[in-house]
């Protein structure tokens, strides 16, 4: 019978702040793991384990653990679990070091603190067609496997809370992406070839991250079953068409009792369950055939097992078994309860939180790596039926590849050379730098491989095998320019510059936006041409919002140029370009901006307004609630706009945005100043961080504002000669049209009595 292959992608979410006050985000974290753990550096990025998985910090500095490639869904549950085990390891080692004042890390899949985030489990199997093959006949299956692959949870913003079957559902925007960092999708169509010959990777995004091991085991094998069966019969004409699958999906996910019907094209409407019974009866009649996997049989019998229990509602089978029942099962449990702690003894709650808290907290606490988190309180107490592997068999694979694929050979080829800086790992090889040659893994299913040259290897790998060091460096260049480290950060970036040449097209190209950006932050007025002229600039609508990131910050407020890149990105969308703002906050944020500078406050606040329930990066998310404060300030909704700028205060302190405190927070709270003595205090704590941190931009708008609020000549005087040493250092600064124009107005511009001036133009829009 065909042997299945696939892995599982657990991105985890992490917090860990530094004993020196800052964010760990992922450096420190993998500097732990490289110590504890024997390992090969990866030519992509991160490190290669001795039981053949991958261990990596992702986007947004969260790590994420790839299993090796498994050839059963047993298999999939001791290597997902033994990855659980092996961050408890690192987490323990960082505390133990007394580097961290805390450290905190859960398999939850939504954050309930506002910021939007989400953390998806994504899974990949072999296959021999193109990804793109398996669209419209897999998204049913997809969407209707929420009945028992969702985590539980609550629906995002809904008040009074709202228990679903899956939160991170509700966070897919799209049918189908190319994209696993920006827009989240159901199907994903990049077609990454981790393996030769003829086979393909199907990479599948709506997964959740399950605490349950025989939820996981039921997720990962039913798709592989309705996977082989889509592969082998790629005609196959047998399930629903479906009209608007991000709607289906969210109505299967918000439905508990999972009774509700979607209309499915012309046909009759059919529930979540419907459709899973309609997949089930395709493979169960297949089953035996050669093209599927020798456990087929198996899974059906456990797929049909919970369908049946789902459709009778069989709460004691559910909640012992499936991630989302034993959740609802708890929180019904507090709702009623007026003391949580006698529900789960082991479990310590805050006194003091409100009971919406106290349930989001129990959501994110649930999946918690650690001993005290709730899912082990639950296990501990004899109140679930989950396991699917021994015990033995998971410490087993915190060190052993699983049988039966290429996994087996780079495991003991990881402990053979572990240490060896000349050596990295991938998917489909080792590479030995120094004896320019590869040990080719390409085929998936082997359990050899050979040496040969390594010139006659892609070029990608040869410029990868470089790359780890300069990606980590990269990464943390990028987060301390979110923080506001702007001079520090491009002078890293200028020493960085000697080994562009070596790096893949799209470091190089993520790199050149990066010194762009931060050359318009830091004075400089050519990070438009920078882009425009680049050879590695990206193209398409991330080469647009590039180039405008750049011209949005150049100057102390947007140029009229920026309205330009403005139309570019709205002819290049046509008719998708009302969706576009209403989903990319980002976007939205620069067109807001841009209103404001023009004295539209009633068309940036609403806006803002919108992008607010949206997600976004941490830095947007601040920029956006400053820009809110400013807009409710100029149209004389001073209350709500100093509740905003507290929101965005709280923000800041949480996420340690010590630069754009001083850019953003401190400067809008001088605006709601009329004199000199409610503003000198935030003026000085300011100019203190900008010179700290050689923000040349943000100390020259701080200068200006203390001379808007000196009261007399001579203070202004020594500002101004401040001001203009700035500007000599900073000669793209001068070319600003609003410094210009205050410049050659000077003493208007000290001497008005602010008091007397409407607050929309006490401050000429700066």
């Amino acid at each position: 019978m065909q042997k299945a292959l696939f892995g599982i992608e657990t991105e985890y979410a992490y917090h860990a702040r530094l004993r020196s006050g800052h964010l760990d985000n992922g450096t420190y974290f993998m500097e732990v793991a490289k110590k504890m753990l024997p390992h090969l550096e990866c030519w992509e990025k991160g490190i290669c384990l001795e039981n053949g998985a991958r261990l990596y910090v992702d986007c947004g500095g969260h790590p994420e653990y790839a299993t090796p490639e498994c050839t059963d869904p047993w298999d999939a549950v001791r290597h997902v679990v033994a990855g659980d085990r092996l961050m408890a390891g690192i987490l323990q080692q960082m505390r133990e070091n007394g580097l961290v004042e805390d450290v905190w890390m859960s398999r939850c899949n939504v954050d309930y603190s506002g910021n939007g985030s989400t953390w998806g489990c994504h899974t990949s199997y072999l296959t021999r067609s193109e990804p793109r093959y398996f669209g419209d006949r897999l998204r049913p299956f997809l969407i209707s496997r929420v009945i028992f692959s969702g985590a539980g949870g609550w629906f995002p913003g809904a008040s009074p809370p709202a228990f679903v079957l899956s939160a991170r559902s509700f966070f897919l925007v799209r049918d189908v992406t190319s994209d696993t960092q920006g827009a989240h999708g159901i199907f994903h169509l990049r077609n990454e070839r981790h393996a030769g010959g003829c086979y393909h990777r199907l990479h599948i995004l709506p997964g959740e991250s399950l605490m349950s091991q025989y939820a996981i085991f039921l997720t990962v094998a039913t798709t592989a079953l309705v996977v082989a069966f889509l592969d082998e019969n790629p005609f196959a004409d047998c399930f629903t068409e479906l009209p608007d699958t991000i709607r289906d999906l969210r109505v299967y996910a918000g439905d508990p009792a999972c009774s509700f019907p979607c209309r499915k094209g012309k046909g009759k409407p059919m529930t979540a369950l419907d459709v899973q019974y309609r997949y089930l009866e395709q493979c169960e009649s297949v089953a035996d055939q050669s093209h599927m996997p020798p456990w087929s049989r198996t899974v059906c019998w456990h797929w049909r097992f919970i369908l049946d229990a789902i459709g009778r509602n069989d709460v004691p089978t559910l909640a012992s078994r499936l991630d989302w029942a034993m959740k609802k099962l708890m929180f019904d449990g507090l709702c009623e309860s007026e003391d949580p702690s006698e529900l789960l003894p082991g479990v310590i709650w805050p006194p003091s939180s409100p009971r919406v808290a106290s349930l989001h907290e129990a959501d994110m606490r649930f999946g918690q790596i650690s001993e005290r988190s709730i899912f082990e309180s639950m296990d501990i107490a004899g109140m679930l039926r989950h396991r699917m592997v021994s015990e033995q068999s998971i410490r087993d694979a915190m060190t052993t590849p699983p049988s039966g694929s290429r996994a087996v050979v780079r495991g003991r080829m990881v402990r053979q050379y572990a240490g060896n800086r000349n050596m990295f790992g991938g998917w489909t090889g080792i590479i030995d730098q120094s004896g320019n040659r590869k040990y080719d893994l390409s085929d998936p299913l082997a359990l050899s491989g050979s040496w040969r040259p390594w010139h006659a290897a892609r070029g990608r790998e040869r410029v990868m095998a470089s790359e780890p060091v300069f990606y980590a460096e990269m990464n943390d260049t990028v987060t301390r320019y979110r923080q506001g480290w702007y001079a520090g950060s491009l002078e890293a970036l200028e020493r960085m510059t000697p080994r562009m040449s070596d790096m893949r097209p799209l470091t190089r190209e993520r790199f050149y936006r990066y010194q762009a950006w931060l050359r318009a932050r830091m004075g400089y007025d050519d990070a438009e041409h920078l882009l425009v002229t680049s050879p590695s600039r990206a193209a398409g609508a991330t080469g647009i919002y590039d180039v405008l990131s750049a011209v949005r910050f150049t100057g102390l407020e947007p140029p009229a140029a920026i309205m330009r890149w403005i139309q570019r990105m709205k002819d290049f969308k046509g008719e998708e370009w009302p969706l576009f703002i209403q989903r990319d906050e980002a976007f939205v944020e620069h067109l807001a901006a841009y209103a404001l500078s023009r004295g539209r406050d009633q068309q940036a606040l609403r806006l803002l307004d919108e992008s607010e329930k949206n997600t976004g990066q941490i830095h947007i998310i601040l920029r956006r609630r400053v820009l809110s404060s400013e807009a409710l300030r100029r149209l004389g909704r001073e209350r709500e706009a100093r509740g905003m700028l507290d929101r965005a205060s709280d923000w800041a302190q949480a996420h340690t945005q010590k630069g754009n405190v001083a850019d953003y927070i401190l400067m809008q709270h001088v605006r709601f100043q009329v004199d000199r003595a409610g503003a000198e205090p935030y003026l000085q704590e300011a100019e203190a961080i900008q010179r700290e941190l050689r923000q040349d931009v943000g100390l020259l708008r701080t200068l200006l504002l203390r001379a808007r609020f000196a009261g007399d000549m001579e203070t202004a005087k020594l500002l101004h000669f401040q001001c203009v040493e700035i500007l000599n250092r900073r000669p793209g600064l001068a070319r600003c049209r609003f410094v210009k124009r205050i410049m050659s107005r000077w003493n208007h511009w000290v001497t008005a009595d602010l008091k007397s001036i409407p607050p929309s133009r006490r401050f000429w829009l700066i």
